[in-house]
């Protein structure tokens, strides 16, 4: 039996005691309501029923399910009725009765035990064994003459030392009433009871019967309970259908959806009985009506088995004992229908492991089976004759498969819109070809039509206009395209599925090429997406159209559209049933054989995404690439074109150019001014000191010039020159700036020294022809002057000026100068660099 859950077992609780308040006040007053009756009554509550005797239990089941029956149809709620009842059910063993602690199977199994009891002859009950005979001759089981209804002891658990109504016997009262409800009654003190508890709309077990009819699918313990479930329901669905199609002009519509509803509920309940496993997913809802019907009409042209010949629980279980004791193992067990390739199989794993189910190769093979037999005619009526409700639910739902594949809708034609337009065609209009009928082709036709104009029409109106427009909005709205396809589709599929009801090899075609569509469609619109979210982006400001970041983002886009869509389409080829193994090792092998052909191409990658992570260089940046100088144009996925001072567009690859030393000016926050000045060898000491002075005093003074560092040194002495080295760091980044300041400078250095009376020393030995004027005397006493007033007033700015000095020298000089036609700036540098 099925594990019960915690939730099942409230439910059943809380039912049992619904069903015992209701049917204790349920159940007909005329057995054998002699003084056993009163005695009963008189009982206490809690002492138990004599079970002692095989006599005391009949006698007191007699007498308790009367009382109980009494109370249901007086419809009272005494403590009276309830006490009945619980002792007749006391007196029934129901440890191998499926679903056996659910009330309506035990109100069932009472009613229907009582039911046979009226019809069969009952010996006196002088001649059934007491408990003196038990005890002298020590009974254990006493049987019913003429009948396989025992009452037997029971030896174990809690009705040890009990006289019950065997395990078998309750197992198989069903079937016993089958045999025997057609006779008639010898008592007929509790008539029809069966009928009426059944047919109640109002009691405990009509609503316990509608809670597990659509909580608990068909019982599938055993092979039995499987077969008699799905026949059960296929009939009960196959006369819901007949008689809306027998009075739909009467009914209204929500009673014919009503119908519809019910008769889908116990086709859910047959399909339970399938193992859908080798079905696709997205193939199973409507392969499952298939199937269903399909085996209905296969089982309707055979005889069916004797109940007693299809094994049940207890057969099951009897069967796998023997063999763990024999072979220490379990087999799971298997039950073919006689004559057929039909089975019945045990599951093995899974959420319906151990439930007998019809074996998913009988389900693969219906077709088959249905080619085989379905010429041959449905098993007449007299096959039964002889076994008169012995054989299982034996009724037929005859052309119930053709009445299925020919009209519109699902299970009910008349509650689909279309049901009525079919049913108002001409004949010929009816008839089948190629499994489906001349209407069917005709609406399969105009909605492919349909289809056609729709993509027409989306490619009109969407996809060519769209190219006149900028990204992203081009993007988006050819984004549109793929979603409305993608409708369209799902539409036209459901229609046809659902309510013109393609079925067959047509119907698979036309689901499978929409579901791939589909699927290929999803794919495309989730790329679409991401690239159209990247474009997006890319749109900031912050991100230039041409560089790395807008590469990338372009790149991760296509990467992360092209897996989804990947995994769309796998993931819904498996759905619909396609191997996905090969085209993945395909997908494999050839991407191998791509990746050895398009090395260099992923090395070029590969570089990309080392620029993009170290981002030495930017689109607009000018910079030294080897030995080379050029501005970045455009940093692609493959490689980097750069505008070389020649002008022309270098082209690099990006794994060359991420291995390149990479001097980015564009990043220089200052530039460097050195220079060395070479002295003649006449200038004295004294003019070299104020020459240094001067100098200092203008790096220090000068605006553009940092202060920090700024040096001025006498670094030695020449072959042919006293030499001077300057070195400072000037506030500007571009290159004209740098030149302009750096001439500024230049200029003003030259007149210091000539101020100092000195001059520059020539590289080359110089023959005078001519008196050399030399050095400025006059001019060189003047600087030497000075010097000495520095020294002589402790003044002499050597080796540094003090830090009083040079705060009163800092930006002193007018850069530009003065006369310039360049507009001095109010403060600090005129570049985009400023001082710090």
């Amino acid at each position: 039996m099925q594990p019960i859950s915690p939730l099942t077992c409230c439910l059943k609780t809380v039912l049992a005691t619904l069903t015992v308040c209701v049917f204790c006040t349920a159940l007909p007053a005329t057995l054998h309501a002699d003084g056993n009756a009163q005695t009963v009554l008189t009982q206490h509550p809690l002492s138990p029923p004599d079970l002692s005797s095989p006599r005391a239990t009949l006698e007191g089941f007699l007498t308790n399910v009367t009382l109980a029956i009494n109370g249901w149809k007086s419809k009272t709620n005494s403590i009276e009725t309830y006490q009945a009842y619980r002792r007749a059910l006391e007196a029934l063993d129901f440890s191998t009765t499926p679903n056996e602690a659910a009330p309506a199977v035990q109100i069932e199994h009472i009613v229907m035990l009582k039911e046979i009891l009226a019809r069969i002859e009952l010996p006196p009950f002088t001649e059934v064994p007491d408990a003196a005979e038990v005890a002298e001759h020590h009974i254990t089981r006493w049987t019913i003459p003429k009948t396989d209804i025992t009452i037997s002891l029971c030896e174990e658990g809690a009705d040890e030392g009990n006289f019950v109504f065997s395990a078998n016997t309750v197992q198989n009262i069903a079937r016993d009433f089958s045999r025997v409800k057609d006779l008639p009654y010898k008592n007929s003190d509790t008539a029809g009871i069966y009928n009426q508890v059944k047919a109640g709309k109002h009691t405990a077990y009509s609503f316990e019967k509608k809670a597990r009819f659509r909580l608990k699918p068909v019982d599938t313990e055993s092979p039995r309970a499987t077969l008699e479930g799905f026949l059960d329901s296929v009939n009960k669905a196959y006369a819901i259908i007949q008689r809306v199609n027998a009075s739909y002009k009467e009914m209204t519509m929500a009673e014919i959806s009503k119908a519809e509803a019910d008769a889908t509920d116990l086709f859910e309940r047959a399909i339970s009985t399938l193992d859908l496993r080798e079905i696709p997913l997205e193939n199973r809802k409507d392969r499952a009506i298939e199937s269903v019907l399909l085996l209905k009409e296969i089982i309707d042209r055979m005889p069916l088995p004797s109940t007693d010949f299809v094994p049940d629980a207890a057969t099951v279980a009897l069967e796998q004992k023997q063999q763990r004791k024999t072979t220490g193992q379990v087999q799971p067990f298997l039950w073919r229908f006689p004559n057929t390739e039909i089975e019945i199989a045990q599951i093995e794993k899974g959420k319906h492991s151990g439930q007998f189910l019809f074996s998913a190769d009988t389900i693969q093979r219906l077709d088959e089976f249905y080619d085989q037999i379905k010429d041959h005619p449905y098993r007449p009526k007299s096959i039964f004759t002889t076994c008169s409700g012995e054989c299982i639910s034996p009724d037929k739902s005859e052309g119930f498969y053709n009445f299925y594949i020919t009209t519109p809708g699902v299970l009910i034609p008349h509650s689909n819109m279309i049901g009525a337009l079919v049913n108002g065609l001409p004949t010929p209009f009816k008839k089948v070809y190629g499994e489906q009928t001349l209407w069917q082709w005709i609406a399969l036709a105009l909605c492919t039509l349909l289809l056609v104009l729709v993509i027409i029409g989306a490619y009109k109106a969407i996809w060519a206009p769209a190219k006149d427009r900028k990204k992203p909005l081009r993007n988006w709205l050819r984004l549109l395209v793929p979603i409305l396809l993608m409708l369209a589709i799902h539409y036209t599929v459901i229609f046809l599925n659902e309510d013109i009801n393609l079925t067959g090899t047509v119907q698979s075609i036309i689901y499978n090429t929409g579901k791939i569509l589909m699927l290929l469609l999803s794919a495309w619109a989730v790329f679409a997406f991401c690239k159209a979210f990247a474009e997006t982006i890319i749109t900031s400001p912050n991100i230039k159209d041409k560089g790395i970041n807008a590469t990338m983002l372009k790149l991760g886009s296509s990467v992360t559209g092209a897996v989804l869509g990947c995994a769309i389409i796998i993931k819904g080829g498996q759905r619909l049933g396609i191997d996905m193994l090969p085209l993945l090792a395909g997908f494999g092998v050839g991407g191998l054989a791509v990746a050895l052909a398009a090395k260099q191409t992923f090395a070029n990658i590969i570089g990309s995404l080392i620029l993009l992570f170290n981002k030495p260089v930017k689109v607009g940046d000018f910079c030294r690439y080897g030995d080379q100088k050029g501005t970045i144009e455009h940093i692609g996925l493959i490689s980097t074109r750069i505008r070389s001072l020649e002008r022309t567009v270098i082209t690099v690859p990006n794994a060359d150019f991420s291995e390149m030393h990479l001097d980015n000016y564009q990043l220089r926050d200052q530039r460097l001014f050195e220079t060395t000045l070479q002295l003649r060898y006449e200038t004295t000491p004294e003019q070299m000191r104020w020459v240094l002075v001067k100098l200092r005093e203008l790096l220090l003074s000068h605006p553009m010039v940092s202060p920090d560092p700024a040096r001025v040194r006498f670094v030695g002495y020449g072959a042919f020159s006293k030499d001077i080295q300057i070195f400072a760091y000037l506030y500007c980044q571009m290159q004209n700036t740098f030149l302009a300041i750096q001439e500024d400078l230049l200029l003003r250095i030259e007149d210091i020294i000539l101020e100092s009376g000195s001059g520059f020393a020539f590289p080359s030995q110089t023959i005078y022809t001519s008196k050399d004027d030399g050095v400025d005397a006059e001019k060189g006493g003047k600087a030497e002057t000075e010097v000495q007033t520095w020294r002589r007033s402790n003044q002499l700015p050597f080796p540094e000026f003090s830090e009083e000095r040079r705060e009163e020298l800092q930006d002193t000089i007018v850069y530009p100068p003065e006369g310039s036609q360049t507009e001095k700036p109010k403060t600090g540098p005129s570049t985009p660099i400023k001082r710090p």
